[in-house]
């Protein structure tokens, strides 16, 4: 049962290491590419977002990752769409997918059985 243990929390933490890359490179490049040619149309970033929190960043994922834009929205699904490429939709999907997997296997770790806890290790 150790084993387990140890291979959960290895990919416990390779998970955290995939999604904190995948989110650096999709707002490093994916965002940011979406952003410049949004501007091109003369769509800025919205303004509730201009002091640098970066909570757009999420709803831009979100709307990559569902493929259509949403009927009430703070951002232009519209115009994300029409400018992400497959690149940009990947780099979303990874990222939601592992936090997803990041949150599940935290919350094992936090509340799970005995031997999934973290303890300090590792």
């Amino acid at each position: 049962m150790e084993e387990f243990s140890i291979i959960f929390k290895t990919i416990t933490h390779a998970n955290f290491l995939i999604w904190l890359i995948s989110w650096i490179v999709f707002i490093r490049f994916s965002i940011k590419s979406i952003e410049k040619k949004m501007a091109v149309e003369g769509e800025l970033p919205p303004s509730w977002d201009s002091k640098g929190w970066g909570f757009r960043f999420s709803m831009y994922a979100m709307v990559l990752v569902a493929g259509k834009p949403a009927k009430v929205s703070p951002v232009n699904d519209a115009l994300i769409l029409k400018h992400a490429t497959r690149f940009d939709r990947l780099m979303a999907y990874i990222s939601v997918v592992s936090l997803i997997i990041l949150l599940i296997t935290g919350a094992l770790m936090t509340w799970g059985p005995e031997n999934l806890r973290f303890d300090g290790d590792m």
